[in-house]
């Protein structure tokens, strides 16, 4: 694979900028970020200047390129469309088609199915309409509203199947709680939109499984003190994503400042331009609402003169020294799309985005996944005052943290490049272990989001029957055990597996000898009583060793339930033939660690360091406890120890000790 050489542009890794370095890439992939002196054998491509970035992805764009995807919701639209967005960095969009006739929805659902194979940017698609709210109709045309039918939901579960990435846009008044169930169960993303329902409407929505809100303000139930309206639910729902259009018309700066600061759960606003034809085109004219409209002062409006939509030409951009050094370093914005859009589960090919050269023509077509969730700042600022533009300016600056998720260049989703990723204070190794760490733990909410859910509802029906949960794990392992053991904030009814030569301290190397030999666990297993109905847990990194496959086995021939803490990759690599862990047990949650557990380079050695099965394995087995403890507290049954420091611990954790410890010897 040839290797190629950036260098002429300041490279900004997700975190922070690099002045007078070069970007190495390799297949397609950014491989590393170096100096300009220590550049390997390469084609080189000197850039004209810029910014060298992850490109951007835009989750709402009506049209681009003097095309509206309504006037021909085709392939060959959508593929003008993202070409006229490419050049001003947004490598990834979802084409939108906004309220139309059931013939134009379903040739934009064709069209994105065959436009998202090419993958020239389009990513999935938009469907704003039909099942909006007359009342809060903004540009849509009233007379094409109407509710979701049956019909509809399985129209867009099939489209969801074939595109990979659907979301569409609902008003709360026109889809009930059990269709947004149904939707959101299949992959389709919901957003409530165009809406003029109660918060208490909305949350029900929410709770049902809609992730996001469109264009926040804009078309939708305002806050007010005693109805907070759609504004107020998508402000305080933690879950919630919001899009909102930050160009200073649709939104007033102190609106959006406010939102930044209000905004409940991190980093879950993002921008979205709501684009017409005029981005990437020469014209002054859009068709909109069957009239022909000219662009004012970089917007356009109807005849009402209250609803604008954006023209969307942008032409300048903003310093972006300050914000991308002080920002885009939340969790949240890490994850983005390098593990999984937040909005939309598994990342499909087309959103594989790639570097681009921020405010000007993309350069370099190299591939990457980008985790960046929106658009970049520039935009037209003719026509507005001089107050205005400062406050517009200051105000899109520092929303960067919340609109752009940016790519750590990496190099595979389990290893991070240690030189992209450094903040003030950490070394590169330092930050490259936190970084893989965290990005790990974002991505497992997604991926492990339904085992998780059947681990919970495993103990929580052995937690009715006042059975116990044992936890089991050798070498390193065992630690989950101990972690869970009358543990403050913990469910007294677990119950640790501690063997001394099965554990460190009695010998690191008879551990090791004993988790490898068969007939050990059995006779340790039955002193501790186990009993029908049971359940264990079985932490094993590489799943594969004899003890914890015979714990398992001996577990389900009593009648007990096996979950399995392990890596799939790991024992699939090393198993030769052999059983594994993941084989045998009836909940697997794979923690998807690398073979070996180290995920971090030492550059010229072959060396790897930091393990994580620990923090995952520790964070997994927490996680699932509190969701079995929050549904034990809703029948007022949650037996939780307090810390021994807390007021009324004593007390609380006496009463616990003696109930469980009969079937608990290390109490």
């Amino acid at each position: 694979m040839g290797r190629k050489i950036f260098l002429g542009a300041r490279i900004f890794d997700g975190e922070r900028f690099h002045d007078d370095k070069a970007l190495i890439v390799v297949g397609g992939r950014v491989e590393a970020i170096v100096a300009r002196n220590d550049l390997p054998e390469g084609e080189v491509v000197t850039l004209a200047g810029g910014v060298l970035s992850a490109g951007f992805i835009d989750a709402q764009v009506n049209g681009g390129a003097g095309r509206m995807l309504n006037d021909e919701p085709s392939v060959a639209s959508m593929d003008i469309i993202a070409g006229g967005h490419r050049p001003y960095g947004t490598t990834s969009l979802l084409p939108t088609l906004i309220t139309d006739t059931s013939e134009a929805s379903i040739a934009a659902i064709e069209a994105a199915k065959e436009a998202v194979k090419m993958n020239h940017g389009v990513a999935g698609l938009h469907l704003e309409g039909p099942h909006l709210a007359p009342a809060r109709k903004g540009a849509h045309l009233a007379e094409l509203m109407r509710p979701v039918e049956d019909r509809d939901v399985k129209a867009f579960i099939r489209a969801r199947e074939a595109i990979g990435t659907l979301l569409v846009t609902m008003a709360a008044e026109q889809v009930t709680v059990a269709q947004v169930r149904e939707l959101a169960e299949a992959g389709v993303t919901v957003s409530i939109g165009h809406s003029d329902c109660s918060s208490e409407a909305a949350e029900e929505r929410f709770d049902a499984g809609a992730r996001g809100v469109t264009h926040l303000f804009n078309a939708m139930s305002q806050l007010g003190h005693r109805a907070p309206g759609l504004v107020g639910a998508a402000i305080d729902h933690p879950s919630t994503w919001c899009g909102i259009i930050a160009d200073g018309h649709h939104v007033d700066p102190k609106a959006l400042r406010t939102a930044l600061r209000a905004k409940r759960g991190e980093g879950k606003l993002f921008f979205v331009t709501d684009a017409m034809s005029l981005v990437g085109s020469e014209k002054d004219l859009v068709h909109a609402e069957r009239a022909h409209r000219p662009a004012r002062k970089g917007r356009l409006l109807l005849e009402a003169g209250a609803v604008r939509r954006h023209a969307g030409r942008f032409r300048r951009r903003h310093d972006l020294d300050d914000p991308l050094r002080r920002h885009l370093s939340r969790p949240d914005a890490r994850r983005g799309l390098a593990h999984g859009d937040p909005l939309s589960g598994p990342v499909p090919p087309a959103w594989r985005s790639r570097p681009s050269l921020a405010g000007r023509a993309c350069r370099s077509r190299a591939s990457h996944r980008c985790a960046c969730r929106h658009r970049h700042l520039a935009q037209r600022r003719s026509g507005l005052n001089a107050k205005a533009r400062r406050d517009l300016s200051d105000l899109a600056l520092r929303a960067l943290d919340l609109c752009f998720y940016a790519c750590r260049y990496r190099k595979t989703a389990a290893h991070f490049c240690a030189t992209c990723s450094r903040r003030s204070g950490m070394t590169d190794i330092t930050d490259a272990y936190f970084s893989n760490l965290i990005g790990r733990l974002e991505e497992l909410k997604q991926t492990l989001a339904e085992p998780m859910a059947q681990a919970a509802a495993v103990i929580l029906d052995a937690a009715h029957g006042d059975k116990r949960v044992y936890v089991f794990g050798t070498g390193h392992s065992h630690m989950l055990a101990e972690e869970v053991h009358y543990r403050a904030g913990g469910l007294a009814f677990t119950v640790p597996v501690l063997v001394g030569s099965a554990m460190l301290h009695e010998g690191a190397v008879i551990s090791s000898v004993y988790e490898r030999t068969q007939g050990l666990v059995r006779p340790m297993l039955e002193r501790y009583g186990m009993q029908p109905g049971d359940v264990i847990i079985i932490a094993s990194n590489s799943g594969v060793n004899a003890a914890p496959i015979e714990a398992a086995d001996y577990a389900r021939e009593i009648g007990a339930k096996v979950i399995a803490i392990t890596s799939i990759a790991y024992s699939s690599a090393i198993a030769n033939g052999r059983r594994r862990l993941a084989d045998v047990a009836d909940v697997v949650l794979d923690n998807g660690l690398p073979p070996g557990d180290a995920v971090v380079d030492l550059e010229g050695t072959g060396l790897r360091v930091g393990p994580v099965s620990t923090a995952v394995g520790v964070t997994v087995i927490n996680a699932i406890f509190a969701e079995v403890a929050s549904e034990l507290s809703k029948s007022g049954d949650a037996p939780i120890y307090l810390s021994a420091n807390m007021p009324g611990a004593a007390e609380i954790n006496q009463k616990l000790v003696k109930k469980y410890r009969p079937r608990n010897p290390h109490l």
